[in-house]
């Protein structure tokens, strides 16, 4: 049943922020050392957690945008994001931050009293913001929050809403291997919904890449989960836990590496925070491929019961009420 892979995908975003959260930043060899401790104190085999970060938050506002609409807005988006970095979120990425900030303060009951020409207005000054970057970063602040498109969209063609894509990825990030990625990636999640097996999705994925960094990244992931090449002509590489850890490349490449490999959820979301580096981020993103390829029963029910019961900073924020009625009406999507 589709409503399970659509839950998957939501819960297994929140879980892989969760889960990652605790060990971000932290190096590969440091990262092993906390999960054996962890693992000595924890309830069972199920790891601890810390709350819903950045990345969740975003994803939040995205799916609960997408439900008030019947579907993808970009003014209402814009402001959402723009209102979220306005209340003091504690971490956010340096593309993100200078795409989403303006002068003008977005007040708390925004969504009630504003008409579409003032969600108009702040789009207008976020594309202006993201103009400013040239098309330079390559960070994955893009990827993180864009999984609810393609489980909200999962019963339409990919052809009919992939435009959506580069309107939502164009709200903080334009350099063109974006853009390409989260098509690559979006596409992917709406297969595995959709019943398509994991290596016809790589398969797919490969043959219709066309930014030759993503079609590198992806290339890679067969085989390699570690490390990643980077830099304008792909001759450095990183571990993912010493430099450019927020990198969209090492995101993209343990995902599909995971979506190939992994033979459950938990060992896939592991051995992703295993890599150390930005372990909440790459964690997300990896963990709601691997939601829509296992389903939300897959995934722990102690982990799942966490996030749903965790606290959330922006609740009633954006129409944001809690994770369980959000994820719940996605659920509903799927059955229809």
């Amino acid at each position: 049943m589709s409503s399970d892979q659509i839950r998957g995908v939501l819960m297994g975003q929140l879980v892989g922020d969760a889960l990652g959260a605790r060990y971000e930043f932290e190096k590969a060899a440091e990262v092993e050392k906390m999960i054996k401790n962890d693992m000595k104190h924890a309830n069972g085999d199920i790891l601890p957690m810390l709350g819903i970060a950045h990345d969740g938050e975003m994803t939040l506002c995205l799916a609960s945008g997408l439900l008030k609409y019947s579907g993808y807005n970009r003014g209402h988006m814009a402001s959402a994001y723009v209102r979220w970095q306005q209340t003091d979120c504690l971490f956010i990425g340096r593309t993100t931050y200078y795409a989403l900030k303006i002068v003008e303060a977005l007040p708390k009951e925004w969504m009630g009293i504003w008409t579409d020409e003032d969600k108009e207005r702040i789009l207008e000054k976020v594309l202006q913001n993201v103009d400013l970057d040239k098309g330079r970063s390559q960070s994955n602040g893009f990827l993180m929050r864009i999984a609810p498109l393609p489980a909200f969209y999962h019963n339409q063609p990919f052809e009919s809403w992939s435009y959506l894509v580069a309107e939502e990825v164009g709200l903080t990030h334009s350099h063109p291997a974006t853009t390409d990625a989260a098509l690559v990636y979006t596409k992917a999640i709406h297969q595995l919904i959709n019943k398509t097996t994991p290596e016809e999705v790589y398969r797919n994925a490969l043959s219709t890449a066309t930014n030759p960094i993503v079609k590198k990244h992806l290339e890679l992931a067969a085989n390699q989960r570690a490390p990643f090449p980077y830099g304008d002509e792909l001759s450095q590489t990183t571990r993912g836990d010493d430099i450019v850890m927020g990198y969209f490349g090492i995101a993209l490449q343990l995902a599909f590496h995971e979506l190939l490999h992994a033979k459950t959820f938990v060992e896939g979301l592991v051995n992703v925070v295993l890599i150390g580096g930005d372990a909440d981020t790459n964690g997300c993103i990896t963990a709601a491929l691997l939601g829509a390829r296992f389903g939300e029963t897959a995934i722990p029910f102690e982990w799942r019961e966490r996030v749903e019961n965790a606290d959330l900073r922006i609740k009633n924020e954006n129409g944001i009420t809690s994770i369980k009625e959000i994820v719940d009406k996605f659920g509903e999507i799927g059955k229809n």
